[in-house]
């Protein structure tokens, strides 16, 4: 956003997004799939400091609520903070701009057992392939340190993006990501009837820490456990911008998670988001 000072500038803004999960307990089977839906809210503070004409750092902190509809044990409050370098080598319409990010944030959950420190490493680059297409190209590396056992998890992921923008018009932008790494299942250990649950045993047997899920437990009848698996994870993404002006925009967002993990356990999630995104 404005406010600038020679090579220096604040940066601010607000998102405010509505969202669809289908599967926001991560799970295989029909009987254990919780779908949901949430908003949230994020506030942003930083401000850039250009070093030279070609390279520039970028500090951001950020405040965020997300609630749940129906499972409101999954509410938190984030907050973060985030270190960006970026610079360019050469100087040519189609040379890539390359970024290096850190970022640390705090998420304090509604139930204790998910409370997390989350720390993430990042490398891209972007560039103009048309006068109409950008790509980005990236790495990145996640862990998450929790209060609990199963939600300590650490993910890698490789990542490749497009966006098309035609001036007056809507933007398209597209991804797909890959990840290797931890994922977290949650699913019913008896039933509302107080039968146990067997179908997830096998799991179970090979899951690399399991425990009691507060979170669902609370909202939902029967009792609930959490799994963490090794496994790979691709996802798509596609979605729409409008500009309404120069420092406010809508965009809707679809993603497609696909998770195959150690034991045969595979589920799939969509995620369909809209949000309004306000620079100040």
């Amino acid at each position: 956003s404005p406010l600038s000072h020679g090579e220096f500038r604040w940066l601010s803004g607000s998102d405010f997004t509505v969202a669809t999960d289908s599967n926001v307990s991560q799970a295989q089977d029909k009987q254990n799939i919780i779908a949901d839906r949430f908003s949230r809210v994020d506030l942003r503070l930083g401000f850039k400091k250009e070093l030279a004409f070609n390279k520039a750092i970028i500090v951001e902190s950020m405040a965020s609520f997300q609630g749940y509809e129906f499972t409101q044990k999954l509410n938190r409050s984030e907050i973060s903070g985030r270190l960006v370098y970026r610079w360019q080598d050469r100087f040519s319409y189609r040379a890539p701009w390359y970024q290096v990010m850190m970022d640390v944030s705090q998420w304090d959950v509604e139930v204790d057992q998910r409370d997390s420190d989350i720390y993430t490493f990042q490398a891209m680059a972007s560039a103009r392939l048309t006068t109409h297409i950008n790509w980005v190209l990236g790495i990145e590396n996640k862990r998450r340190d929790s209060d609990g056992s199963v939600f300590d998890v650490e993910q890698n992921r490789g990542f490749l993006h497009f966006d098309y923008s035609l001036r007056g018009l809507p933007a398209l932008y597209g991804g797909v990501a890959y990840i290797e790494g931890d994922t977290i299942s949650t699913v019913q250990g008896s039933y509302c009837n107080g039968l146990q649950a067997l179908s997830t045993y096998p799991l179970i047997v090979v899951s690399e820490a399991i425990e009691w899920d507060q979170a669902f437990s609370e909202e939902y009848c029967g009792t609930w456990i959490s799994y963490k698996l090794t496994g790979q994870t691709y996802t798509g993404t596609f979605g729409i911008n409008w500009p309404i002006n120069h420092s406010t925009a809508l965009d809707l967002s679809f993603l497609y998670v696909d998770v195959s993990a150690k034991g045969g356990n595979e589920y799939q999630r969509q995620v369909v988001q809209f949000n309004l995104l306000k620079a100040f």
